[in-house]
């Protein structure tokens, strides 16, 4: 998303990457099936939406505190 806003709006930030987040820099693809078969192992879905859907009202406080983790891609 910053790299994009960065494209759009002439910002020196293509290169800015959060430093808490190791970089993922690939250039594979990924297929639907592959996606489907393999993103458990980097982001536990199911967990992440039983535990914002259980906590409605500290939502907005858990999405503005939400950890970092591995990029898929």
């Amino acid at each position: 998303m910053v790299r994009a806003l960065a494209r759009k709006y002439g910002l020196p930030l293509e290169k800015w990457y959060p430093k808490e987040v190791p970089a993922q820099i690939t250039d594979r693809s990924v297929s639907w099936p592959m996606l489907q078969e393999t993103i458990d192992q980097y982001c536990d879905i199911r967990t992440e939406d039983s535990r914002l859907r259980g906590h409605l009202l500290e939502f907005e406080a858990l999405r503005n505190n939400y950890p970092y983790r591995i990029e898929y891609f």
